[in-house]
């Protein structure tokens, strides 16, 4: 099968992610998949194919990336989404399936997907309740018109996906009280 694996990070720098998705793609890898990485250039200077991976057949698109402060929600919100257009372009229809990375941005992602991919399976790896986690962090307010706009978009995600995975229970009940089926989620 020929894997699609979107990450909202550059493997070039040391992440709270990098870790986790280099062992998604091992694995991926070890059951006999191909594999070609959507990531961000981030300027770090680690390989941008894990050394986990780089003796099988794993390609990769790097994609410039300039990242906004990260005390500027707004800017940073934009910032995604021209790494979502850029990222666009490379999508193309020999794709069994294709992984996507936690973002705040998800539904934008899968619209991209579903447009060029309808019929192939996409999971979506969900770590952080957006737009909860802006919530908590003070960058919007709880039911204000921005956060139902952001709360909309994800939710579009949610169900254009064919699987959602999560790192807990709790996050999995989350996802079912926003009307997520519990037979989606692992």
């Amino acid at each position: 099968m020929k894997v699609l694996f979107w990450t909202f990070i550059g493997f070039d720098r040391h992440t709270t992610s990098r870790h986790l998705l280099s062992a998604m793609l091992e694995q991926l890898c070890i059951a006999g998949h191909t594999v070609h990485i959507l990531q961000k250039d981030t300027g770090g200077s680690l390989p941008a194919i894990p050394e986990s991976i780089s003796g099988y057949p794993v390609t990769t698109d790097v994609m410039p990336f300039q990242a906004a402060d990260k005390s500027d929600f707004i800017s940073r919100y934009l910032t995604e989404l021209k790494y979502i257009r850029a990222c666009r372009k490379k999508i193309t229809s020999d794709y069994d399936a294709v992984f996507v990375q936690s973002n705040n941005e998800a539904g934008f992602v899968l619209r991209a997907i579903r447009k060029k991919l309808p019929r192939t399976v996409v999971t979506f790896n969900v770590q952080d309740i957006f737009p909860d986690n802006a919530v908590y962090s003070g960058s919007i307010k709880k039911n204000s018109p921005v956060f139902k706009v952001l709360a909309a978009i994800q939710r579009y995600a949610y169900r254009r996906a064919d699987h959602i995975i999560t790192i807990s229970e709790d996050m999995k009940e989350t996802l079912q009280k926003d009307g997520v089926p519990s037979e989606k989620i692992e």
